[in-house]
């Protein structure tokens, strides 16, 4: 992550992309409706999202903490973290809020 994350975000600012973690911790079996909820609230603000898998190296740090930490941890961990990707429509902010223009 000490390299992935820097990169991903020189990444953003070349292709001039604003993006944002939503670091989430979830209940075991919860991952998948905390990401459906935060998909529905960025397309009630006007950002439509497509979900992908999340790449290797985003993945592999909750793999070893699973092996790691046993089944109590292994729960914890979603078995296909997603990543998504979205666009602002025209009433959505840069920021993601919706703008105050009519």
């Amino acid at each position: 992550m000490m390299v992935v994350a820097p990169l991903g975000r020189i990444r953003a600012l070349i292709k001039r992309w604003h993006s944002v973690h939503v670091p989430n911790r979830c209940e075991a079996g919860g991952y998948d409706v905390v990401v459906n909820d935060l998909a529905g609230a960025l397309d009630r603000a006007g950002i439509q999202v497509q979900r992908r898998r999340a790449h290797w190296a985003y993945e592999l740090p909750g793999r070893i903490l699973a092996v790691l930490g046993g089944e109590a941890v292994s729960t914890l961990v979603p078995t296909q973290p997603r990543s998504s990707w979205g666009t602002a429509s025209n009433d959505a902010a840069p920021d993601g809020s919706l703008s105050s223009r009519a």
